[in-house]
């Protein structure tokens, strides 16, 4: 699978993985439906940069640990429920 494909290489180099990842996804993206907010959690992680072109060439190990840790916390906001609510204070 992709991930499992590109996961190491992002973490350690992602000047040479991002521009691949991202030229591919608009081949998976026509695959399916949901486009929508697909598209718009690209922008939002690209807007991170200051320069859209301008990955890091390499993660020192401090900020693979911290890639490693949001690509996991990005993941678990997926299954969470879109309807949860703040309790009231």
């Amino acid at each position: 699978d992709l991930r499992s494909k590109y996961m190491n290489a992002a973490m350690t180099t992602p000047a040479t993985v991002f521009p691949a990842i991202l030229s591919n996804s608009n081949y998976y993206l026509d695959k399916i439906s949901s486009i929508g907010w697909i598209e718009e959690l690209k922008q939002e992680i690209i807007g991170k940069f200051e320069d859209a072109y301008c990955f890091p060439s390499i993660l020192s190990m401090v900020e693979q640990g911290s890639f490693f840790i949001g690509y996991y916390q990005q993941r678990q906001a997926f299954f969470q429920k879109d309807n949860q609510t703040e309790p009231n204070e």
